[in-house]
């Protein structure tokens, strides 16, 4: 079944116009910057989410086309995660130089953009917003793939772990 939805020819008419309507709006913005990326190998999206299906797996699809995208809340996640780490990486300077004034200042300079960037999670949202990555209908001939994934969530299908986690180990 996977298989014959991955090679499923499909109707991209109304997307193409949707897409090219939303590139415009991206590039004539004065309020938004756009960013292409292209995808090397394979994405998965959504896996961890909930389906109660029987494959006990999900892609994130755009609900009006029902075309793979990236959430503008993971994108989100991955900018605050890197500029995470640029802080991180100045914290652990700072401690091989205790008493450099200036990287102690930039250290706090960049936790408070980040904060007022990205916001705090769970409290408030910050100034910037993401929106979804929509997927290029000119950059592969089908927008999905038949993938095999090894399951080694052994405490989620027994029942003691409410959702897979990142600590199960990879032995099936």
């Amino acid at each position: 079944v996977v298989n014959q939805i991955a090679e499923y020819p499909l109707d991209l008419g109304l997307y193409r116009v949707a897409f090219k309507r939303w590139k415009q709006e991206m590039e004539s913005s004065q309020t938004c910057y756009g960013w292409r990326g292209q995808v090397m190998q394979r994405l998965f999206l959504g896996v961890g989410a909930r389906t109660g299906y029987t494959l006990e797996t999900a892609v994130t699809l755009d609900s009006t086309y029902g075309l793979p995208m990236i959430p503008g809340s993971t994108l989100k996640g991955i900018a605050r995660a890197v500029a995470r780490s640029r802080l991180h990486e100045l914290t652990e300077r700072r401690k091989s130089t205790p008493d450099d004034d200036q990287l102690r200042q930039q250290a706090e300079d960049l936790d408070f953009l980040i904060a007022a960037l990205f916001g705090h999670p769970g409290k408030d949202e910050g100034c910037l917003r993401f929106l979804p990555a929509w997927w290029d209908p000119d950059s592969a001939t089908s927008s999905l793939v038949q993938e095999v994934i090894t399951p080694h969530h052994d405490d989620y299908y027994a029942g003691k772990e409410p959702y897979p986690t990142g600590r199960d180990s990879p032995i099936p």
